[in-house]
């Protein structure tokens, strides 16, 4: 005996489900930008704290050897910094941003920039065209290709600009200072918004 199948027609949605419907898209369409953003901010935030730590421990390499008579004329000390740069973009020559290694004393009485801080070392890694040192620059016909500034004492390129604090220093005593510069380029997000397209960072020794 065969059974007759008798095809059943779907009951059609009610008024109040087609607003549920219409309800739940509009709801999607109002919390997915909101999320996108939240999670294109986690990511961009991941991406900048990633680059902030890596400054730092460059600058903390770097103040530390430095301080311990590391010399950065040498390709060697200086492969060994950059290494604690990994992430930033910086080579040892060029790249997104540049490391300066300062030695700041001051100048004797009677010299020409006597009582001054000046610096009487410098040392450069990276791109020096990404952004000038913040603590001045001495003209380079006056730095050896072994970081030593040649009379620094008397050399009015030569002063340096440090926080108060410093000027009460001993002619025997001497200043560590380590400037890094990097770029934010690629980040994008939150970096677009405050304007952080370049980071500064610096510490005394």
């Amino acid at each position: 005996m065969k059974e007759l199948l008798i095809p059943m027609s779907r009951p059609r949605p009610t008024r109040r489900q087609d607003a549920g419907r219409g309800s739940s898209v509009l709801e999607m369409a109002l919390i997915l930008p909101v999320l996108l953003f939240l999670v294109f901010g986690a990511i961009t935030s991941g991406m900048t704290l990633d680059r902030h730590l890596s400054a730092l421990q460059a600058v903390r390499c770097a103040g530390s050897m430095y301080a311990r008579g590391a010399d950065f004329s040498s390709l060697h000390n200086k492969n060994l910094l950059l290494m604690g740069a990994g992430g930033l973009g910086i080579t040892a020559t060029s790249g997104d941003g540049v490391i300066y290694l300062s030695a700041v004393v001051k100048a004797a009485p009677g010299t020409q920039n006597q009582n001054l801080l000046v610096l009487a070392e410098r040392y450069v890694i990276g791109n020096s065209s990404f952004e000038s040192s913040r603590i001045g620059t001495p003209s380079p016909s006056i730095v050896l290709p072994n970081g030593q500034v040649q009379d620094y004492e008397n050399e009015p390129s030569a002063r340096a600009t440090l926080p108060a604090a410093f000027a009460t220093i001993d002619l025997n005593q001497r200043i560590y200072v380590v400037e890094l510069s990097y770029s934010m380029a690629g980040v994008g997000g939150w970096t677009g918004l405050f304007n952080m397209d370049r980071v500064y960072s610096r510490a005394f020794f």
